[in-house]
């Protein structure tokens, strides 16, 4: 099934590209040559950083150790130090520009950030901190709802820093 997909949008896309070839290839594919600009910028960063020369098997068991920490951290300051030690590490020791390497984590942190908030909003038990009733419901925020988004939002974000770091 994934093939037959795949081999319709390709033959899609080659019957569009040559009808639209008095289109400039700037509006034609926007798209597919920004996203091999990224993936080419990512390449050139990964293979011509500072940490280029280090073992592989050094890199991948201190990327993969950060990533268990911080996703079975109790606690929230576990992650964020970890993302504030490998942020160093790519910024500074790996010499990555810091604008790359934030534009890199803008997205995924946007998804976290509004999954938390329903997180915030819809889980959690106990005393509730405030209770919103409506006709057919009542609709409770729980303070350990906050503290599960919270915890769960810099989890995250450890995890994905280690992540990059591997990158």
């Amino acid at each position: 099934v994934i093939a037959y997909i795949t081999l319709r949008e390709y033959s899609k896309r080659k019957e569009h590209a040559s009808s639209n070839q008095g289109l400039s290839p700037k509006k034609h594919a926007s798209h597919h040559i920004s996203h091999t600009n990224l993936c080419a910028q990512i390449d050139r960063y990964a293979y011509m950083n500072a940490l280029a020369k280090v073992s592989p098997t050094t890199k991948i068991f201190f990327a993969l150790s950060m990533l268990v920490i911080s996703v079975l951290s109790p606690l929230p300051e576990i992650p964020i130090l970890i993302f504030l030690v490998i942020t160093a590490l790519i910024v500074f020791y790996a010499e990555i520009p810091s604008r790359f390497y934030f534009n890199l984590l803008f997205y995924p942190l946007l998804l976290v950030a509004i999954s938390c908030v329903f997180i915030a909003l819809f889980f959690g038990f106990g005393d509730p901190i405030v209770q919103v009733p409506f006709p057919w419901f009542t609709w409770s925020i729980y303070g350990n709802g906050i503290t599960m988004a919270y915890s769960a939002f810099f989890r995250v974000l450890g995890a994905i820093s280690a992540q990059y770091f591997l990158v």
